[in-house]
């Protein structure tokens, strides 16, 4: 949230400050931090109205970028002639290297065909002048040469993207109106897939001999992609974690039933824990845990003999589960079982069991 708060902030912080100056430029245009201003009242003024801009908060710096030629603003150039007409180009920074997607990533091949056609695009709304525009397709063409596309692909898509943005205007308007109910198709893109497109095509009418089926699927399903696993996904987790107030409970889970889950119900996930050996405590993670966690760290005290016994797993449901099971048929060879024999008795009627540092 924080640009929309940024946003908030600088649109207050503008409205006051172009309230109180004397002299107010003739065009004031903002996105987040960077403006666009026109300026007529000459550089001296423009030096007290800068002066005035950075004294009037006490961490809030302006620095300016000033030409009576041209000025860069985002990724526009923005130029005036010797007639005064404004024009625009479009601006690339000196260390944009233009790694557009390789044409060997594993991507279907509609988007890595759009690529050229919705850049020439931008480039088309930026450009003003035709033939400008036309020479920065002419770049982009080669950037994406480099990056490995067919060169006589690629010039088609940009053909395509100047026919579709100067014959838009003859195109008449769409009437909206209820848009048929489709059917996607969703699998998992690989570049070894078959033909999906034309195999639903070709075994539809199979379908449609149900009249039933023929009411449910009239058109084709569209097929859709779904992404692969990368390393990306492999290596990073964005999972966000719902934190557990501290000094609550875990909140058991109900996994289907009305009544709260029986293993879940004596867990305890504690924010300390305390050896009963050396007397030593251990911080955990604030976390809502319950049977169904993963890679957890649990904790089993013996209210009796006092004992504890900690262990790991990456299915706590299993893993208690199984104590309890060797617990009960006394199995010796087992760590729980030999160390504390007197711990069934509790497991089944009320056991102490810390799940701490869930997911370490």
């Amino acid at each position: 949230m924080a640009p929309s708060y940024a946003n908030i902030f600088k649109g207050i912080f503008e409205q006051d400050l172009l309230a109180d100056c004397d002299t107010k430029p003739d065009v004031w245009l903002r996105f987040i931090d960077d403006i666009f201003v026109v300026w007529t009242a000459g550089p001296k003024k423009f030096e007290e109205f800068m002066s005035f801009l950075n004294s009037r908060h006490p961490t809030l710096k302006f620095t300016f970028d000033n030409s009576l030629e041209r000025v860069n603003f985002l990724d526009v150039t923005v130029s005036r002639d010797s007639m005064g007409l404004i024009s625009t180009d479009l601006y690339s920074k000196p260390t944009d290297t233009h790694q557009y997607l390789s044409s060997l990533s594993c991507h279907p091949n509609h988007i890595k065909r759009s690529i050229a056609f919705s850049q020439s695009l931008r480039i088309l709304r930026i450009c003003s002048d035709p033939s400008t525009a036309r020479l920065r397709c002419n770049e982009l063409c080669d950037f994406l040469v480099r990056r490995g596309y067919n060169r006589k692909k690629v010039s088609c898509q940009i053909d395509r993207a100047f026919k579709s943005f100067y014959s838009k205007s003859t195109i008449p308007p769409s009437v909206e109106g209820e848009k048929p109910r489709r059917i996607y198709f969703t699998v998992q893109y690989h570049p070894g897939l078959p033909d999906i497109k034309g195999t639903l095509t070709k075994y539809l009418p199979l379908l449609h001999l149900s009249s039933r089926m023929r009411e449910a699927v009239p058109e084709p399903p569209i097929v859709s992609f779904r992404q692969p696993s990368n390393l990306k996904n492999l290596l990073v987790r964005a999972k966000v974690k719902n934190p557990r107030p501290k000094g609550e409970p875990s909140r058991p889970c109900y996994r289907g039933k009305t009544k709260p889950c029986q293993l879940c119900s004596k867990l305890v996930a504690s924010d300390v824990v305390t050896s009963t050996s050396n007397r030593r405590n251990f911080h955990c993670f604030n976390e809502n845990t319950t049977c169904s966690s993963k890679w957890v760290i649990y904790l089993i005290s013996c209210p009796v003999c006092f004992k504890q016994y900690v262990g790991q797993t990456n299915d706590l449901r299993l893993r208690i589960n199984g104590h309890k099971s060797n617990l009960k048929k006394f199995r010796e060879g087992k760590a729980l079982s030999r160390n504390c024999t007197e711990l069934y008795k509790h497991l089944s009627s009320h056991p102490p069991i810390d799940i701490f540092c869930p997911d370490s």
